[in-house]
């Protein structure tokens, strides 16, 4: 997990707007933006949005249940 962190963080400084890392095992995602902020989702119950990037779009995380 370690190094799938590190390379989400490359992915940003080399100019991906929005990236989501997903831990199954653990139920977590960690959601990345351009900004630098880092914010972890718990749980698989909601959905992840596309924000600004991909306006629209919805995951639905209860499809990895």
């Amino acid at each position: 997990l370690r190094e799938a962190r590190q390379k989400m963080e490359e992915y940003i400084d080399n100019g991906v707007q929005l990236a989501w890392l997903i831990n199954r095992a653990q139920a977590q995602v960690l959601i990345f933006r351009i900004d630098g902020t880092v914010e972890k989702v718990e749980g698989f119950e909601q959905g992840l949005s596309g924000e600004g990037v991909l306006e629209g779009f919805e995951f639905d995380l209860g499809l990895l249940k």
